[in-house]
């Protein structure tokens, strides 16, 4: 096995990611990480290994052999914890004041999201959000919600606005972003048990039920950025 699959694999490990999550999150192909770890890929890109170090809460040179492990964090507790880490020890680097962290997501799971571990990215906080604390954007996967939401918008999520039915949500299984299921969707309510029903913009696709069982939190998405 050479150094980097195997490093790879620790990483993958430590954060309890699937390679295709991993991948999606970096913004590559699904099956790219499983190419490499399959010795199908032997000399990736160096600019495609460093997005993925990103995911990986590593780097570069830890990927190739050149390093040792910076001093990251085991990825461990809650979500709130997670993203403090992601800050605390600049993976990706700490935002300036004022910015506001973007997450990825990739298709999967139950629901048919799964989030990034830690931000991906940072962007200037849109006026929608320039004070809103807490405040975080997720780049949309998947075509749930077209035309309303393309693959690759970026959505502006408001974690406090008290959501109302009518309102576009992202749900999230566990409360804040971090690694979890979520799922976009239009939300028309709760019923006597308590049970969230979402609906989704593209043609055929069921209404999502989301148990009272299960600690759903609802963030509404107060706008968007077009990713075409």
């Amino acid at each position: 096995m050479s150094l980097l699959i195997e490093r790879i694999r620790a990483r993958l490990d430590a954060l309890g990611l699937k390679p295709a999550t991993a991948a999606r999150a970096a913004g590559l192909h699904p099956d790219y990480l499983r190419n490499i770890l399959e010795a199908k890929s032997l000399s990736p890109r160096a600019d495609k290994l460093a997005q993925l170090a990103r995911v990986l809460q590593c780097d570069l040179p830890y990927l190739l052999g050149e390093a040792g492990l910076p001093a990251f964090p085991e990825v461990r507790g809650t979500h709130r914890d997670l993203r403090e880490e992601a800050v605390a020890f600049g993976q990706p680097p700490a935002p300036a004041e004022g910015q506001l962290p973007i997450y990825g997501s990739a298709e999967g799971g139950a629901y048919g999201l799964v989030v990034s571990p830690v931000p991906i990215e940072f962007i200037r906080r849109p006026e929608p959000l320039a004070r809103v604390r807490d405040a975080f954007g997720l780049y949309m996967i998947g075509r749930s919600m077209q035309p309303k939401y393309e693959p690759g918008d970026l959505l502006l999520i408001h974690p406090a606005r008290p959501p109302m039915p009518g309102d576009h949500v992202l749900a999230l299984r566990g409360g804040g972003p971090g690694p979890g299921d979520a799922v976009v969707g239009r939300y028309l309510g709760r019923d006597d048990a308590g049970m969230l029903t979402l609906e989704h913009h593209a043609p055929g696709l069921p209404r999502t039920i989301l148990s009272a069982a299960e600690p759903w939190r609802l963030h509404v998405i107060v706008g968007s950025y077009d990713g075409r």
